[in-house]
């Protein structure tokens, strides 16, 4: 057992000290050296016959404009023994848009175009050859121009890797650009599932800011992920001119939704009018760049394409830094938060990319981005919502205080028709009497007027008070009677102003005054549940039936309670969707011989 782990672990060392041998041995960087000129007329033929004159003294750190032209000398003359040992080797001459690399072929000087926007979907970067295509046994020679970005030879050099190295290159995925691809399927699966989402929010509202921000992680999207489907690499290709030229226009695109999408979420037109003004200017400037920069680019004018990228960064950078200054000077609420801290971490995603190059830090910024922005939405939906209910709420309470503003007049019109009734008999005393309850209740009214509820105990009292008043009014032929349950809190439940007057008084009038002989008595019982205060009438009158009937020997029709029917009105506006039960309830009451014993009414008032 020991010797054959003994015998794995020489096997580990000769294994992990192969692979080092063969990287170090199959793949190494080529030296070059640079010879920039601005017009193409130099022939290969003649960078070749002069090449120590035209060479000597190049930098390698030569930064490259659009419009600059660079001949590359690839020296291999210190890897001849290293390029003897296997027959076939790559050089690799990563993204140049146009490239032509010059060989020796049976004593021919020939060329190959490896150029991204030359060779289309066909792109590789890779150029084969042997150690019998080297000019004077040691020399390839470059012609290429970078056209889309600036470019520094000094941060991209040559690479040279045998066909072993090739192979692997070509069939396995490192795991840089593992994580890159995972980091980009993970955005589009985050980009797809908000956009879902902030669709169907926007076809239920139809509001713009939902539309915009859809357009926007759209764009972003198409921009970032469209690589990974090979659909989109097998007809266009990574590196080509249709990609470089969709790059640009998406990337313009997603700028203007931006922009838009920021508009309409903070609501600029009213809230930062200032702001407002400059985003229109910035719509209109990135509308007009969009269009007149893909023109330019149909035409192939990479150094004005340049001389715009330059003047965009300046312009829309300018216009962002101040925006936020002004948001966080001019702060109204909590959606601008959303805007900055979003908007920061896309720019401190460019700034990594500038500083080192990767791309995957905008990506990671533009995730981090439309997360925080997708937030901002859920929090705005929030806020809306708070404030629709707030709405309805002072909607509701305004419409209580008009149903309760209506029922006021016909409480005082009664009152004071008793009033009157008492001084037409001369009941001086009684009339007087009858005055100090009235006003005492009108005081208590106007006092909670302004308040939607009074507690139970100040009800119970206001009802004592209109009862007495209307004892007064009938020479006292009836008696009443208020209980509450021993449990109930009636200093801290609370329940709408004189909200079962009406049906008090229906008790009075239809039920107790009609009444010839035997008790005439009202008794109101208030109790509680988990959702709402039960107040039950119950009267000892001649009932619902002989009432009726009193109006179906007289021409004078029986007119429907206009309290009732408002107090009805007020519970509805009250009541929870979520707890539906009738307003009131009524029960004819029968003595043991079924004879009608009263009428009882039970109301529902739902708990604040």
């Amino acid at each position: 057992m020991k010797l054959n782990l003994t015998y794995f672990i020489c096997f580990l060392f000769l294994f992990s000290g192969n692979i080092s041998w063969t990287q170090h041995t199959e793949e190494f960087q080529v030296p070059f050296k640079l010879l920039k000129v601005k017009q193409d007329t130099l022939a290969v033929e003649n960078i070749i016959d002069n090449a120590k004159v035209l060479f000597s003294g190049t930098k390698k750190d030569v930064k490259s404009t659009p419009g600059d032209i660079f001949w590359v000398q690839l020296d291999f003359s210190e890897h001849l023994d290293l390029l003897s040992l296997k027959e076939h080797w790559y050089i690799y001459i990563e993204y140049l848009n146009r490239a032509q690399i010059y060989y020796q072929d049976q004593n021919t000087i020939r060329s190959t175009v490896l150029g991204s926007f030359e060779t289309g979907k066909a792109f590789t970067g890779e150029f084969p050859f042997t150690q019998e295509h080297l000019i004077d046994s040691k020399y390839l020679y470059l012609k290429a121009e970078k056209l889309n970005v600036k470019y520094n030879f000094s941060k991209h050099p040559f690479k040279c890797y045998s066909d072993t190295v090739q192979h692997y290159k070509q069939n396995y995925i490192s795991r840089f650009h593992f994580n890159s691809k995972a980091l980009t399927y993970f955005f589009l699966g985050v980009s797809l599932i908000i956009t879902i989402i902030a669709l169907t929010i926007y076809f239920i509202n139809r509001k713009k800011d939902y539309l915009l921000y859809v357009l926007y992680v759209t764009c972003m999207a198409v921009y970032f992920g469209r690589f990974v489907f090979e659909s989109y690499t097998d007809t266009f290709g990574s590196f080509s001119f249709t990609t470089f030229f969709l790059n640009n226009f998406f990337e313009i695109l997603s700028n203007i939704f931006y922009i838009l999408f920021v508009k309409y979420y903070l609501n600029t037109a009213a809230r930062y009018p200032k702001l407002n003004t400059g985003i229109r200017f910035a719509v209109l400037f990135l509308t007009v760049l969009l269009l007149f920069d893909s023109a330019v680019l149909l035409m192939q004018n990479f150094s004005l394409h340049a001389f715009l990228l330059d003047i965009r960064a300046v312009i829309i950078t300018t216009f962002v830094v101040l925006s936020i200054v002004y948001l966080l000077f001019h702060l109204k609420n909590k959606l601008t938060y959303f805007i900055v801290f979003g908007s920061f971490f896309y720019s401190a995603g460019s700034v990594m990319v500038f500083l080192t190059g990767y791309a995957y830090y905008v990506k990671t910024g533009a995730l981090i981005e439309i997360i925080i922005f997708g937030l901002g939405l859920g929090y705005k939906i929030k806020l809306e919502y708070q404030e629709k209910i707030a709405a309805q709420q002072e909607a509701i309470e305004n419409y209580i205080k008009a149903l309760r503003a209506q029922m006021n007049p016909h409480f005082i019109f009664n009152s004071l028709s008793s009033i009157q009734h008492l001084i037409l008999k001369s009941d001086t005393s009684a009339a007087l009497k009858y005055l100090s309850k009235f006003s005492q209740l009108m005081r208590s009214t106007l006092e909670n007027s302004i308040e939607k509820n009074v507690t139970l105990a100040e009800e119970i009292k206001l009802l004592e008070t209109y009862l007495d008043l209307e004892s007064l009014r009938f020479d006292g032929s009836f008696s009443y009677e208020i209980n509450a349950e021993k449990h109930l809190d009636t200093q801290l439940l609370e329940v709408p102003l004189l909200i079962i007057q009406p049906f008090v008084e229906n008790a009075i009038l239809h039920g107790l005054l009609p009444k010839k002989d035997g008790e005439k008595k009202v008794t109101i019982t208030f109790s509680e549940d988990i959702h709402y205060i039960t107040a039950t009438i119950e009267d000892t009158g001649i009932g619902r039936k002989a009432s009726n009937s009193l109006y179906e020997n007289t021409t004078k029709p029986k007119k429907i309670s206009r309290g009732i029917e408002l107090t009805e009105k007020r519970i509805e506006v009250l009541k929870s969707q979520e707890y539906e039960v009738e307003a009131y309830k009524i029960e004819d009451l029968t003595d043991a011989s079924g004879n009608a014993a009263g009428t009882r009414v039970i109301v529902k008032i739902p708990k604040n």
